[in-house]
């Protein structure tokens, strides 16, 4: 593969600003965070990215098993937020903040086709072994539901009754952002994951007239976490004190 530099290093700060006065005096030729004459390169793209299902905890992610590639998504939104309370103190105009988490939320549409409802992909072929669901699982891979306890409601890989226990079992969601230099360079992808996920919502849209049959599904994640692919995660654990 073609080795890329995104920019030479001799002017990679040459048109960068780095104060007001840098802007000032160069404005119109300044750049803003990097030179950007390479953009087209360093940009991370869509066509680039890839989503993938496996265990529910990051350290599990180490086995080169349990993970599959979701294909056919369509639009993908990560959504943060926290539950923040003002407060303030008699005699005082300035407030202070109480601030505590709540999961995250990831949505998801993906063109249906046959053998494979979003669901159906991620619980029937995340590997048991490697800790990501139950051995309920090899049932699935043999396309057998009759045999998994608590799947009562439809057959094949049309279920998509959220009621059963199977989709009480948690998984973990990785979105992997490359640019066009990154994956020239095979290097690793910056990545977020997100852990503990759980189906909250499933939405099939039939319209006359169009092309394709969407689902949306709702995902609900205990948190969202940064990871470089390729990072050695004992060391990240005593770095980060896990």
């Amino acid at each position: 593969m073609a080795n890329y530099t995104i920019y030479d290093a001799t002017n990679s700060k040459l048109n960068v600003t780095s104060s007001e006065s840098n802007w000032y005096q160069r404005y119109k030729e300044a750049f803003i965070e990097q030179s950007h004459d390479f953009s087209q390169l360093s940009l991370l793209l869509p066509d680039d990215c890839l989503v993938m299902a496996g265990p529910p905890r990051r350290p599990l992610w180490q086995s080169s098993e349990g993970k599959c590639a979701v294909g056919f998504v369509n639009t993908l939104s990560v959504t943060q937020q926290s539950s923040v309370q003002p407060l303030k103190a008699l005699g005082s105009r300035r407030h202070i903040f109480a601030k505590t988490n709540q999961p995250a939320q990831i949505t998801m549409r993906r063109a249906m086709f046959t053998r494979g409802t979003l669901m159906y992909t991620i619980y029937s072929n995340i590997d048991a072994s490697a800790g990501a669901v139950t051995k309920k699982n090899q049932s699935l891979l043999a396309g057998d539901i009759s045999t998994i306890s608590g799947i009562e409601n439809g057959t094949g890989y049309m279920y998509t009754n959220l009621e059963e226990d199977l989709y009480r079992i948690p998984f973990g969601l990785r979105i992997m952002l490359a640019s066009p230099t990154i994956l020239a360079n095979e290097t690793a992808a910056p990545s977020i994951l997100a852990e503990g996920c759980t189906f909250a919502n499933h939405n099939m849209t039939v319209t006359a007239g169009e092309a394709v049959i969407f689902e949306d599904v709702t995902i609900y994640a205990d948190r969202i976490v940064g990871w470089q692919a390729g990072t050695n995660l004992s060391t990240e654990k005593a770095n980060k004190g896990w």
